[in-house]
């Protein structure tokens, strides 16, 4: 599964993917405001990578990662 680290500024996710088709992100408020919606592509292993939230509010957010045969939903607090 995925694994999110909000330190500080920054949020850190690692996750390791095994499908052929592209994965996307998606990262909401409780509100339902987009912060963030991106496609991650379709490369197989572990990835990690950093995003900065300097400009996110403090409160609980929802991060999704997908693809049109599975996701996975983290909630995280900044």
């Amino acid at each position: 599964g995925a694994q999110v680290i909000a330190l500080g500024q920054n949020l850190t996710l690692r996750y390791q993917y095994n499908g052929s088709s592209n994965l996307h992100l998606q990262i909401v408020d409780l509100q339902g405001k987009t912060l963030l919606n991106s496609n991650l592509g379709s490369g197989s292993g572990l990835h990690s990578f950093t995003l900065p939230l300097q400009n996110a509010l403090a409160g609980l957010y929802v991060l999704r990662l997908y693809n049109n045969a599975v996701s996975e939903t983290v909630k995280f607090v900044k």
